[in-house]
């Protein structure tokens, strides 16, 4: 800071206060403020605070990336299809039970957040509220409430006709608002689909990546092969012992994987000999078409789903609970001859195909007659069916053979075909078995996620003087981007920094310097920005005149071996960023270091001067202000020069009274603007 006297500062507060702008700090105790405390009489002025997460997504959350955001980051771009626009303040992944147990540090005044992944099976955002400094989710969308999958036999099954035009039968009725299927045939159950092969999946249709990209292209995976595509129920196949072995039928389960579409999607099946399949969509219309799920929306997922109603929302949202279908539901398909008999059997020599109707999301009809689903717009797994000749499905199989489909809503988008994803697998397996369907890859290395943390530093360069405790002497813009494991450990970070204190609002050469003890002792290896040097006390001189330097940004990039990275989870209470203040030479030692309250100083300071004047652990001895500051946000409005940081933060006082009780988010609140 510039050494200035304000005479005219008293009447300034005077006037500010009789306008309702500002009220002074009192002191927080009555006693005589020159006295040196013990540190925990005083308040740590931290404007982050530790909270107990506790995430429970169930099995299919297994090794879920889980990112928090603070509001609403989803909005529609050009082309009406929604990207997440806004950066998470914290992501960490869950473990092998689809749980996230930990104690993270989150900026103070996050109360309501947004918690989201992009996992299959997983509603892409939830709401949650920190209450007591913790965050408390069981995804109840996802745990069972349907029968178990064991096998048994279904007793008189029947099929229900819903459209004689487009010869359209249902083997599930549904309820009439929302299309949730009634279980009248006994032919629902839990799926038995498990996280390894969800992530596989994710793996093939994301390029290998663990965030979905906005927009994904997929066509690589396309087959002309109508066996590949579909499903044959073959005579013949070879077991697990390599012998030839003959089949007359087969029975045939679908499992209801997940859904990525912002349409809602009806999906069911049709049936034809495997020697004369349709070939033109004439043809198609006349064969019997069976509806598995009207309704393949999920909970979490447009339009089932609770937004924020400041954001982009121009659309009908639905409450999560009234969503029509649920991840992993696996439901056995019913085979209807030529005579109208119903049964379980498939025989062999015929093939199953599959079929998509979409209705756009933003019509937000509620499904209250047969006549809201438009058939005309169906859209057949083969694309010699469909009006635009294009294939708009994919399919895959695991190691022991099971076949996994994906659909595609809209190829006008993009072509993800992770519209609607199921599973098809048949007793005896073999039946179906095709071995032109591509193998999906489950390797399980390289699962890495990656987040950005990011706040700032604010200093008083007089320490341990009084100050004008405008606290723009030094104002660095700190930015940490972290490459995590599965084990949200991290792999590698950077760490970068810029000085963007107002021009000339320091008298003194002041140094800026960083350190983080946790990082360190990992023994990482260390690349930094040239002019950064690192001291006897294992700190890193950042800059060595932050008033030259102002507006320069410079990085450090830590790289650890494999498995040996700190956890990414409470990294930032860590950070000891200080100022070695009015200093040429900040190298030696004897120097004057602004530390944060809760930071001690190096082994290079002068410890002599800890304690005196006005210094109580690096705040006042009355406990109003600090000396230094880490403030939980980005671009922070400075104070204007020689006036006191609660005349222009007007919650400042209010926030520092309560101790952070209240008013925890007063930096976003400046006098001349909302931030």
């Amino acid at each position: 800071m510039k050494q200035y006297y304000y005479p005219f500062l008293l009447l300034a507060s005077f006037v500010l206060a009789s306008c309702g702008y500002y009220e002074p700090i009192d002191d927080i105790e009555e006693d005589n403020n020159s006295i040196l405390k013990n540190e925990s009489d005083y308040f740590d002025f931290s404007t982050k605070s530790k909270t107990n997460v506790t995430i429970d997504y169930g099995p299919l959350g297994a090794n879920a990336l889980i990112e928090f955001f603070d509001e609403f980051p989803e909005q529609l771009d050009a082309d009406s299809v929604p990207v997440i626009t806004g950066e998470p303040f914290f992501a960490g992944f869950a473990d092998a039970d689809g749980v996230l147990s930990a104690s993270i540090t989150l900026p103070s005044h996050v109360s309501d957040l947004w918690i989201h992944t992009s996992q299959y099976g997983l509603p892409s955002y939830i709401e949650a509220k920190v209450e007591d400094n913790r965050i408390s989710f069981t995804n109840q969308e996802t745990k069972a409430t349907t029968r178990s999958a064991a096998t048994r036999t279904v007793q008189n099954p029947q099929v229900w006709l819903k459209d004689s035009e487009y010869n359209v039968y249902t083997i599930n009725p549904w309820d009439d608002r929302y299309g949730t299927p009634i279980d009248d045939n006994g032919i629902i159950s839990e799926g038995t689909v498990n996280s390894q092969t969800i992530h596989a999946i994710q793996k093939a249709l994301w390029g290998g990546q663990n965030q979905k990209p906005e927009k994904v292209f997929n066509d690589k995976f396309l087959s002309p092969v109508l066996g590949v595509i579909n499903t044959e129920i073959k005579s013949e196949g070879i077991n697990n012992q390599g012998q030839t072995v003959r089949y007359e039928s087969a029975e045939v389960w679908m499992t209801f994987l997940s859904e990525g579409a912002w349409n809602q999607n009806t999906l069911g099946y049709y049936i034809y000999n495997t020697d004369n399949p349709p070939k033109s969509r004439y043809e198609a219309a006349k064969l019997k078409k069976f509806i598995i799920f009207p309704n393949t929306s999920v909970a979490g997922h447009v339009p089932f789903e609770q937004t924020n109603p400041s954001a982009n929302n121009v659309i009908k949202r639905f409450p999560k609970a009234l969503a029509p279908c649920k991840p992993n539901t696996r439901v056995q398909l019913l085979y209807v001859d030529d005579e109208g008999n119903v049964s379980t059997q498939f025989p062999a020599g015929c093939s199953i195909g599959y079929f998509l109707v979409s209705r756009p999301e933003k019509t937000g009809l509620p499904l209250n007659s047969i006549y809201s689903i438009d058939f005309k717009n169906i859209v057949y797994s083969d694309g010699a069916l469909n009006s635009n000749k294009k294939t708009l499905t994919v399919s895959f199989m695991t190691p022991d053979g099971l076949a996994i489909y994906g659909f595609e809503d809209d190829p006008g988008v993009d072509t993800s075909y992770e519209d609607v994803l199921f599973t098809i697998e048949a007793t005896p397996k073999e039946s179906i078995y095709n071995p032109e369907r591509k193998i999906l890859d489950y390797t399980t290395t390289g699962i890495y996620g990656q987040s950005v943390e990011y706040s700032t530093y604010m200093f008083e360069d007089l320490w341990p003087n009084q100050g004008d405790y405008d606290m723009n002497d030094v104002i660095v813009a700190f930015n940490r981007h972290i490459l995590f494991d599965s084990k949200n450990n991290a792999t590698k970070i950077t760490d970068s920094f810029t000085p963007t204190q107002p021009q000339g609002s320091a008298g003194h050469t002041n140094a800026f310097a960083f350190v983080n003890s946790t990082i360190m002792a990992c023994n990482p290896s260390v690349e930094c920005s040239e002019g950064i040097m690192q001291d006897q006390s294992g700190a890193f001189v950042i800059f060595t005149n932050t008033n030259v330097q102002r507006g320069q940004t410079a990085t450090i990039t830590y790289t650890f071996e494999t498995g040996k990275g700190p956890s990414k989870l409470n990294l930032s209470q860590y950070d000891d960023a200080f100022i070695i203040a009015n200093t040429k030479d900040p190298m030696k030692g004897n120097r004057t270091e602004v530390h944060s309250p809760g930071f001690k100083p190096t082994s290079l300071a002068d410890k002599s001067l800890n304690g005196t004047n006005e210094d109580a652990y690096y705040r006042t001895k009355d406990g109003n202000y600090p000396f230094s500051m880490q403030i939980a946000d980005r671009n922070i409005t400075p104070v204007s020069e020689g006036i006191s940081i609660e005349l222009e933060y007007t919650l400042f006082a209010d926030w520092v009274r309560s101790k952070g009780a209240t008013n925890g988010n007063w930096y976003k609140w400046h006098n001349r603007f909302q931030q």
